[in-house]
């Protein structure tokens, strides 16, 4: 009986070992000749991956070598709960500590929510990398960081503190050009396959982004092992022929315009005569509060209507066919005309128009009746010779300015390429076009057209990127390059140049409040003309202007030219002279006290001025003691008790110190040119801003336009002499 047991024992043993082996014969053969592929793509992989090692982004400059753009190394903070030497006991005894430095900075939670975040962290899913804060810390950030409570301890580990290392895009000067030098990609600054979004971030972007290298990396336990394959080739720098001085000049008298009128947008553009090198280029667009910033990029994207800056061009072709002269007397019809039963009107047609004018005066009045019944008399038969004037001066010549967007002027044909008449021309189509009507222009190119004047009939090109350089050594430069070597007759161009003289000094643009100026004299041409309603045409039951005012100076030896668009004004009678014209000579009245205009250095200093102390702007009570305690005559504001902290300028009248109230706000840029250091400082630091100082004396210049609305730890270069 008990052999007969283990006999079924035996047996039961060898059935269980005989079917283990058939198990694995199965599955021997099942990889074999099933799963080979698949077992084999796996034999063929490596323990290891490949990752891109991002480059850095190259540098954009600005003309003399300042920062518009910049890669910035920024970190952020994890813990690793897990970590070598992490201790319960200690973290706990210095939680308290810790969370009250960390509220301070990076600031973007309370102590008590720290506490709480950083409890959770303890048995959190991800705690061996769990995310303290979101903030992006600058390294001076991080290295304070480091010596928190708790953080303080010599090996990393025992804290369980670790940063990750980011790169971002960062502009030194704030929002300065903003929408010409562009942006990247949210999140990323080269990454595969994108980086530069906008602007010259995305014209220049296969220059900036530079080559990734390769690391390899392989996982042991819960940590990655790296080791650089090819280091990354850092992306060259752009340099720009934008002034960071001139530019802020354009920004700041733009942006003080657009707010006294309310406008929908606005476009300043600065160019050197001699090289057609940008130095400023503003585009600032109203926002739903009303404020303004940079946004789209009008100067160069938008096609539109020029209106009587159009007529400096039809006045050009019209002297050189000779059909006209300066002095040739033309009737004005007291400012309506109607022709091919179209009413046309002179902008003072209420007030009785003109009678006889000179076809000078056409242009010093912008009489829209005078220049259409010049271009009339010289090519009502035959309008083609009129379009090839305007397309012999180079009008409608497509460059490269060297900013993506850009579009070309269209100034349509009477008749098609294959001859047949052009179904868009109407009999309406010339005298129309001589003002400004039916063309459609981008600001920058009748800026090129008005810089040509000032260049002796050389018209070229307008251009932003100057040069790449890697390493700091200029590996290719760009320069000044001719559209139309000669626009028209020497003549014809000492003709108009005398025109646009006199636009100034008695026609619409003539006055204090327009472009006269005591200082500088400017030569060029106001602009209005009447948006277009679409489906409404110009007949819609709201009227809405684009107003603009091109040219030069000094108009006798011109060093810069400029254009000044104003959209849509809401405040304010839509004037090319006291609008956009002002803003001009605003900046060519700073260029020239900052010397930088050939043969000008400041202005005169006030005699009564002179005899005077120089106050800087600054507190009200500090100014009143500072009158007392020297016994000079003042005048101060009228008290205002909810003013809260008040701050004055101060000017001489008569010897006497007159201070007047200055009001900022808590979310836009104050002024603080004309203050101390420390004014200044508590000023800026009030609305939000970090502040950076160069020089001593008081402060002469800030990188921020007045005006502009804060970001909240926003640098601003505060520079004093």
């Amino acid at each position: 009986m008990k052999n007969r047991s283990l006999h079924f024992r035996y047996l039961l043993i060898v059935l269980v070992i005989a079917l283990v082996c058939m198990a694995i014969l199965f599955k021997m053969s099942r990889t074999i000749f099933v799963e080979r592929d698949k077992w084999q793509a796996k034999a063929e992989k490596p323990l290891y991956d490949t990752v891109p090692v991002v480059a850095t982004r190259g540098n954009i400059l600005a003309a003399d070598g300042r920062l518009l753009a910049t890669t910035m190394p920024r970190y952020t903070m994890y813990m690793d709960f897990a970590a070598d030497g992490f201790d319960r006991d200690t973290f706990f005894r210095y939680l308290d500590p810790l969370c009250r430095a960390l509220a301070r900075m990076p600031g973007d939670r309370s102590a008590e929510a720290y506490k709480a975040h950083l409890r959770r962290g303890l048995t959190h899913k991800y705690r061996r990398h769990y995310r303290v804060s979101f903030a992006r810390l600058s390294y001076v950030q991080m290295k304070e960081i480091l010596e928190y409570p708790f953080f303080n301890q010599k090996n990393s580990n025992k804290s369980g503190l670790v940063f990750e290392t980011l790169l971002s895009r960062e502009r030194p000067f704030g929002m300065l050009a903003t929408s010409t030098v562009g942006g990247v990609y949210a999140g990323m600054v080269n990454g595969e396959g994108r980086g530069g979004a906008s602007g010259i971030e995305l014209a220049c972007d296969s220059l900036l982004r530079g080559e990734n290298g390769k690391r390899v990396r392989q996982r042991v336990q819960w940590r990655w092992v790296e080791d650089i394959l090819t280091k990354p080739v850092a992306g060259k720098d752009i340099l720009t022929t934008i002034d960071v001085d001139i530019q802020d000049m354009a920004e700041s008298a733009l942006l003080k315009k657009l707010q006294e009128t309310q406008a929908d947008y606005g476009v300043a553009v600065i160019m050197e005569v001699e090289t057609g090198a940008i130095r400023a280029i503003a585009n600032l667009d109203r926002q739903s509060d009303g404020s303004y910033k940079e946004g789209v990029n009008h100067a160069v994207s938008d096609l539109i209507e020029p209106g009587s800056t159009f007529k400096t061009a039809s006045m050009m072709v019209a002297l050189d066919a000779g059909v006209v002269r300066p002095d040739d007397i033309f009737y004005g019809e007291k400012g309506r005309f109607v022709y091919a039963r179209q009413p046309m009107y002179d902008h003072n047609y209420r007030k009785g128009g003109y009678e006889n004018l000179t076809a000078a005066q056409t242009i010093w009045y912008s009489s829209n009746i005078g220049i259409s019944k010049i271009v009339l008399k010289g090519f009502e038969k035959e309008p083609q010779k009129f379009v090839d004037g305007l397309y012999a001066i180079g009008l409608n010549k497509k460059v490269d300015i060297g900013i993506p967007g850009a579009l070309a002027p269209v100034i349509k044909y009477p008749v098609l390429s294959d001859g047949k008449p052009n179904p868009a021309w109407s009999k309406l189509s010339l005298p129309w076009m001589s003002f400004g009507y039916e063309v459609t222009i981008p600001p920058i190119y009748t800026l090129m057209f008005y810089n040509g004047i000032a260049n002796g009939g050389k018209m070229i090109k307008p251009y932003i990127i100057a040069g790449v350089s890697e390493d700091g050594s200029l590996e290719e430069e760009f320069g000044t390059e001719v559209v139309t070597r000669q626009m028209c007759k020497p003549q014809t161009l000492k003709e108009i140049h005398q025109m646009l003289v006199d636009v100034v000094q008695h026609g619409t643009a003539h006055g204090r409040k327009a472009v006269s100026s005591d200082y500088v004299q400017i030569a060029g041409k106001t602009g209005t003309a009447q948006i277009h309603q679409g489906k409404a045409g110009y007949k819609g039951n709201i009227v809405r202007h684009r107003v603009s005012f091109c040219g030069y100076f000094p108009a006798e030896n011109p060093k810069y030219s400029g254009i000044v668009v104003i959209s849509a004004p809401r405040i304010g009678y839509p004037s090319g002279g006291t609008m956009p014209g002002a803003v001009l000579r605003t900046v060519a009245e700073e260029l020239y006290a900052r010397g930088f205009l050939p043969g000008e250095n400041t202005l005169p200093r006030d005699s009564v001025f002179a005899q005077m102390p120089a106050v800087k702007k600054g507190s009200l009570d500090e100014t009143l003691y500072l009158c007392k305690r020297l016994s000079l005559p003042y005048v101060a504001p009228e008290p205002d008790d909810e003013a809260g902290d008040e701050w004055v300028s101060v000017r001489s009248h008569d010897y006497t110190m007159v201070m007047e109230r200055i009001k900022p706000n808590s979310y836009t840029v104050p002024s603080v040119v004309g203050m101390g250091a420390r004014d200044a400082i508590y000023l800026l630091e009030r609305v939000g801003l970090r502040v950076s100082v160069v020089g001593s004396g008081k402060v002469v210049r800030q990188s921020l336009p007045v005006g502009r609305r804060v970001s909240q730890g926003q640098k601003i270069t505060i520079v004093l002499k």
